[in-house]
């Protein structure tokens, strides 16, 4: 990790900082490199810049990608307690926007909360983070809202972690060629054109409420 050295004025300074290694926090790889402007009290920071990840990856369960992020943040440099004003993240071609907070607990670290959007993603994009494969299970337009809370501690981001929220995804397509032909003739019984060739429809609309917590 190569770090820059803050150009401190009235209250203020800038940074800067490349090749930090993500590794050694638990659940997350990847390169990070960032920039940005700070200005303010100790206790009362405001912290504005960007970041570039084009290794990330979830717990080493899906593959690297690429991601981009901007942020806007108020930091409270007395104990860490930290506002995430929207927080903009580009995940290979999904927006994903956050915003909550990240609190101190005693003598334990931090409590992550947060709510997480993603009004125009797509879902292969975010499969990507979970699955190792070059082809992505599924492609198609998704939108994503949900709450992320992380509690402290040194076990893994995804054996700690609880998501809730609600998934939307039309027009879907499933990229395996086995899959897709189970689909339609699936879809041909259903019509009622079982040995009808054109018939039928690989196209699948998924929406629903998920939750996912470690028992």
């Amino acid at each position: 990790m190569e770090s820059g050295r803050a150009r401190r004025n009235a209250g203020g300074g800038s940074y800067k900082f490349t090749d930090a290694n993500l590794d050694p926090f638990p659940g997350i790889a990847g390169t990070l490199s960032s920039t940005g402007k700070y200005r303010g009290q100790l206790d009362e920071i405001e912290v504005e810049g960007e970041t570039d990840t084009p290794n990330f990856s979830l717990d080493r369960a899906g593959k690297p990608v690429a991601l981009h992020t901007e942020y806007s943040a108020t930091v409270d440099g007395t104990d860490g307690d930290t506002i995430l004003h929207p927080v903009r993240a580009r995940l290979i071609h999904s927006l994903i926007l956050a915003e909550g907070k990240i609190v101190n607990v005693k003598g334990k670290g931090h409590d992550i909360a947060l709510d997480v959007s993603a009004p125009s993603a797509r879902i292969e994009d975010i499969l990507s983070l979970a699955m190792k494969a070059d082809q992505p299970l599924m492609i198609g337009p998704a939108k994503i809202k949900a709450k992320l809370f992380i509690p402290p501690g040194r076990a893994r981001v995804l054996q700690k972690m609880i998501l809730d929220g609600q998934v939307g995804v039309d027009d879907a397509k499933w990229s395996s060629p086995e899959v897709r032909k189970k689909l339609e003739a699936l879809s041909r019984t259903s019509e009622g054109h079982p040995k009808d060739e054109d018939a039928g429809s690989a196209i699948s609309d998924l929406h629903g409420r998920f939750h996912l917590e470690r028992e």
